[in-house]
């Protein structure tokens, strides 16, 4: 099985600035808006093993994305590249995506942590669920 979740809030700079949050680039926005749409509807990303969302709350842009199918599926390397484009167009967004995949040889007991922070992503072991068998499974 391959499991995902994660989330993001998208600001144009990580400084504390009203300014700059105030003349975030609507273009910016739409298009990352128009992006993840695109994504959705191209792999009908929201179907019953996948979901994904972005819009304003409280003013700010935010995004959110959800999955849980048998395999590694081309949906997960997207939402990946969609984090590196968030760190890329608006250094200053924020967030988490995890995974847990079965079938890595490697890592295959445990959740892995990518961290979206100033204009940056941190690959990072998850140590609240990992090893999966024994934190949140018996064998």
């Amino acid at each position: 099985m391959f499991e995902y979740q994660g989330w993001a809030t998208i600001l144009p700079t990580y400084y504390e600035d009203d300014a700059a949050e105030d003349a975030f680039d609507d273009e910016i926005a739409a298009e990352l808006i128009a992006e993840l749409e695109k994504l959705a509807a191209d792999h009908k990303a929201c179907n019953i093993n996948n979901a994904c969302g972005i819009g304003y709350m409280n003013g700010h842009l935010r995004c959110w994305f959800m999955g849980y199918s048998n395999h590694r599926t081309q949906e997960w390397e997207e939402i990946m590249a969609y984090f590196q484009t968030l760190a890329a167009k608006a250094p200053g967004s924020y967030g988490i995506l995890s995974c847990r995949d079965d079938e890595d040889p490697v890592k295959n007991n445990a959740f892995q942590i990518f961290i979206l922070k100033k204009g940056r992503i941190i690959e990072t072991d998850d140590i609240w669920l990992s090893p999966c068998v024994p934190e949140i499974e018996e064998i």
